[in-house]
């Protein structure tokens, strides 16, 4: 068994590359396809075929789960996702044709999203052996929120300082060291017994879709986070909002979104250390809602630097304390046998809805709002305030995870 030690520092690790993954290249792959001549609706839609490969996550979930890779059913699936990110950043920082880098760019994010649900699976099982589950948690979420510290600063600094095409390249450069570490880290630290298979393969797919899909609490959480998810979400407005009307330069953008993410660290230390415990769950969700409703109308307030800084500070203790809450309440729905491929089910359901309202959000503000944000806005605090609606049919008498 891999020690403690090994195990918090390489689930640091993974959190680290997948948050610097997920955040560095964003804004520069953004300003890079703006100066292409895209606009909004269209780099939403972009963005969403990248992101394709995070809906699917179950199916990595129950491949690894059902079929191990040379004797291992997570270390040879980590060296392959880990790889395959690694060579594919290094690709994208060696091309410049758009629609070719959104090819390569959604490889990499198979592997990025691979290496996601591989390591919460071995989370999961040393958490059990060690009972170390919060510890590890808490590792994995500090740093994802310290990558996306690194990654909001340095995307601005190097739009600064290059051509789009240079930062978004130096970008992919930069984040293909995280999961060549992650891959060093795993030859080096994961100590996995080797499995043989004993049960048929179809059997042992069936059996695990069979525990999600006959749920009925796994169903209404998932309409909850999709309709959730499904709320407008104006954040890839509000970048051209930003760069189009106030004229925040690039370099100040990062920094919003650095501190955004500074932010969203405390609001995870504050829900670990002060609601999770002492606050009521059916309190919990209606002050994650009602606050997360607050936080979008307050939006309309934006006219400043000031004003950019302080909204983003709010929106990050928010947003991460109902994210917290919602994925808690998520997990407590996961039979045990079962719960990588059902809570990756779930996310898988959340992302989707995410992708979906990202795209209809940039087509509202580019061609029916006429890029003006403020109905937007608005629009998203009041669907916002309808998921107080869900809150008599959650699951809330299950046993939080």
């Amino acid at each position: 068994m891999t020690a403690p030690r090994n195990l918090l520092f390489f689930f640091g690790l993974a959190y680290f590359s997948q948050g610097l993954a997920g955040t560095l290249i964003q804004q520069p792959l953004a300003y890079y396809l703006k100066s292409e001549g895209m606009g909004a609706h269209h780099v939403a839609q972009a963005l969403a075929f990248v992101a394709l490969p995070w809906i699917v996550k179950p199916l990595y979930g129950l491949i690894s789960d059902s079929l191990p890779l040379f004797g291992y059913r997570r270390k040879s699936y980590l060296v392959l996702a880990t790889s395959l990110s690694t060579f594919g950043y290094l690709a994208i920082s060696r091309l410049a044709a758009p629609h070719t880098i959104l090819i390569v760019l959604l490889v990499t994010t198979l592997g990025i999203a691979a290496m996601d649900v591989l390591v919460d699976a071995l989370m999961v099982e040393e958490g059990q052996k060690t009972g170390l589950i919060g510890q590890f948690q808490a590792q994995q979420w500090t740093w994802l929120n310290m990558a996306s510290i690194t990654a909001g600063a340095l995307g601005g600094w190097l739009i600064e300082v290059s051509t789009p095409a240079g930062a978004m390249q130096w970008a992919a450069l930069l984040i293909a060291l995280a999961p060549l570490a992650v891959l060093t880290s795993t030859l080096r630290f994961i100590k996995e017994p080797r499995v043989v298979i004993t049960e048929p393969l179809l059997a042992s797919v069936s059996h695990h879709l069979m525990m999600a899909i006959t749920s009925k609490h796994v169903w209404i959480m998932a309409g909850f986070l999709a309709f959730w998810n499904l709320i407008p979400n104006f954040s890839l407005p509000l970048y051209y909002h930003m760069t189009d009307q106030l004229q925040f330069g690039q370099g100040f953008i990062g920094q919003l979104h650095a501190v955004g993410a500074a932010a969203a660290a405390v609001g995870a230390v504050a829900y670990r250390k002060y609601l999770v415990k002492a606050v009521p769950l059916r309190f919990l969700l209606v002050l994650s809602i009602a606050s997360s409703a607050a936080t979008a109308f307050s939006y309309v307030l934006l006219n400043s630097p000031t004003s950019a800084q302080l909204l983003h500070i709010l929106s990050g203790v928010v947003s991460m304390i109902a994210l917290l809450t919602f994925f808690g309440l998520a997990a407590s729905v996961c039979r045990p046998e079962a719960a990588a491929f059902t809570f990756a089910l779930l996310m898988a359901i959340y992302s989707i809805a995410g992708q979906i309202s990202a795209v209809v959000s940039a087509h509202l503000y580019q061609e029916v709002f006429e890029q003006n944000i403020t109905p937007l806005i608005l629009t998203a605090g009041s669907s916002t305030l309808l998921a107080l609606l869900w809150i008599p049919i959650l699951p809330l008498d299950r046993q939080r995870a």
